[in-house]
């Protein structure tokens, strides 16, 4: 059930509603035993389940246990648990410190900002990939994403299967496919082929945008680009997904929200994302987010509560220890 609150951020609400006492048990269990099993997946969920409380003192108690379970790994010359404990207190401190640089300190790439140069391909062009579904979302949303790149700035091909935008600034190539049929499987056709034809150009797309609903990310997630630096997600749909992603792409900067994605708000993230790859501008995610969030709080209510459950990549704890353990084992050290 903790996971689940977690999960859809709201996690904060269910402690407040018991005794503060009762809530320090239950996360003491929650932090417990996370070395005895062969699967991240706890581990993840409590990474996650720290993102999503905003009680200070429960915030300063989990931290206290997951720096006692690394105790107890120490003592016991417990090398997983000694790394399991140690990612988590160095990633829970750092996000409460402002003073603390993460990557620096568990050895991963920046989490923090991306330059243009990372995004480039070998031709100096920044890919991106878009995945629509043939649903009815599919066919609401794709017209207003193509209407979005005025013709002031973007030049557009409109093909059989999928649209064509280049940037008239810069070299900004966005290919989404189209929201074909999906009963008669059109959708997935397009995308299959629109993944032939980008590598015919020799063209590796180093940011993909899921547009569509959760049960359609598996699809999205079998035909990631290893190429790409960054992922826009709607819902992530747990530690599943996760690692399937960073399986396939393990230096991925994540986008994604506890709760189901918006196009309201999809949008305005890949037009911000957008404007920085034509400026030639290094992409940094806080000042993203904080002009972001200047902008929503200026929208409706529910705009507003909905932007609150989206994860920059710097906060997105589960991803972040995924991807310091895997450095670990990597290096050998499991």
């Amino acid at each position: 059930f903790i996971k689940m609150a977690a999960n859809y951020n709201k996690l904060d609400t269910f402690l407040k509603l018991m005794p503060s006492q009762n809530s320090e048990v239950l996360m003491r269990a929650f932090v417990a035993n996370l070395d005895k099993t062969e699967s991240l997946e706890d581990a993840v969920d409590v990474a996650d389940s720290y993102s999503s409380i905003t009680n200070k003192q429960l915030l300063n108690t989990i931290l206290t246990y997951v720096k006692e379970n690394e105790a107890i790994a120490i003592d016991e010359n417990n090398t997983r648990g000694k790394i399991i404990y140690g990612l988590l207190k160095i990633i829970f401190m750092a996000a409460d410190n402002n003073n603390i640089d993460l990557s620096q300190e568990i050895g991963i790439p920046s989490i923090y900002e991306i330059p243009l140069s990372a995004m480039k391909d070998g031709k100096g062009r920044v890919v991106q990939q878009v995945f629509f579904y043939g649903d009815e979302d599919g066919k609401a949303f794709f017209p207003p994403f193509v209407n979005s790149f005025s013709s002031k700035d973007w030049i557009k091909t409109d093909k059989k299967e999928w649209v064509e935008l280049k940037s008239k600034k810069g070299e900004v190539y966005v290919f989404a496919n189209k929201p074909l049929n999906y009963d008669a499987n059109l959708d997935d056709s397009a995308q299959v082929h629109l993944a032939k034809y980008l590598e015919s150009r020799d063209m590796s797309p180093t940011m993909a945008v899921h547009r569509g609903h959760s049960y359609w990310l598996p699809g999205t997630i079998k035909r990631l680009p290893e190429s790409a630096k960054i992922i826009v997600l709607g819902s992530c749909g747990g530690y599943q997904n996760l690692n399937s992603i960073l399986e396939i792409c393990p230096n991925a900067h994540i986008i994604s929200t506890k709760e189901i994605g918006k196009g309201d708000i999809n949008q305005p993230i890949l037009n911000y994302l957008n404007q920085v790859f034509t400026s030639g501008d290094t992409l940094v995610w806080k000042s993203m987010w904080s002009s972001l969030t200047k902008i929503f709080n200026r929208d409706n209510a529910e705009v507003r509560e909905s932007w609150e459950d989206y994860i920059p990549p710097y906060r997105n704890l589960g991803a972040i220890f995924l991807k310091a353990f895997y450095k670990k084992t990597e290096a050998g050290l499991l």
